[in-house]
């Protein structure tokens, strides 16, 4: 945890210059896309991106057919042909 600490104090002092409000934001918006580190937190309050909302992100659908049958994978390991 102390190792975090110079990261905790270079982010309040951004208050300074963009304000408790702008700073909230900001932080949430960096928690939401995983990366809350200082330079991602500056980044967002320079481009002025805080209050932009947060694309939403899909997840794929489980694959259920694959490309190339179990034959044509690992055949060759049976005595057939690569597929490459």
């Amino acid at each position: 945890m102390i190792d975090r600490l110079p990261s905790v104090g270079r982010l309040l002092k951004l208050r300074q210059k963009y304000g408790d409000e702008r700073l909230e934001a900001a932080c949430e918006r960096a928690i939401a896309f995983g990366d809350p580190a200082y330079k991602t937190v500056r980044r967002i309050l320079k481009e002025g991106l805080e209050n932009q909302p947060v694309p939403v992100c899909l997840e794929s659908p489980p694959a259920t057919q694959f490309v190339r049958t179990a034959d044509e994978l690992v055949g060759h390991i049976f005595g057939g042909e690569p597929w490459n």
